[in-house]
């Protein structure tokens, strides 16, 4: 008896292991698909979409508000002018925590009176090959003459 007990403890660890294994496996295709899906309606609702490296920012105070400015170099262009290096802007309530991010990151941002600035403290992702894999394909069915950005004032 002592040997089927042991047998099916084996057993259970293994059936364990497995079941495990499986809903990891469906929780991280869960996480990609939510990401995927946000970042193509984050690309097809803003200007300019690009995966940055950000080298510097700067924080402007205000009475009710706080202005970021940040500077990135631009490593993709994903959607947008192409350009080198870009300076962007987010507001935010005073002493809230910088999104600023030392690795790669994917960047959705809305251009207005010559600048560009964050829509949504979410509008950056961190970088992954994938994503940027995912986000060249679907801008090519973008439409270049687009006007309204769902995200951008």
């Amino acid at each position: 008896m002592k040997q089927i007990a042991l047998l099916s403890n084996a057993a259970m660890a293994v059936f364990c292991s497995v079941l495990a294994g499986e809903i990891r496996a469906d929780t991280e295709q869960s996480w990609y698909d939510e990401q995927a899906a946000a970042l193509d309606s984050a690309i097809n609702e803003t200007h300019y979409s690009a995966v940055v490296a950000h080298t510097d920012f700067l924080v402007v105070e205000g009475d009710y508000y706080e202005e970021r400015v940040y500077v990135a170099d631009v490593l993709k262009t994903i959607r947008g002018q192409q350009q080198a290096s870009i300076e962007y802007r987010v507001l935010v309530k005073p002493g809230e925590e910088a999104l600023f991010r030392l690795d790669p990151v994917i960047v959705t941002l809305c251009y207005e009176n010559g600048s560009y600035y964050l829509p949504t403290k979410s509008a950056q992702l961190g970088y992954e090959p994938m994503f940027l894999e995912l986000a060249l394909s679907q801008v090519a069915d973008f439409d270049a003459e687009q006007e309204v950005f769902a995200q951008c004032r």
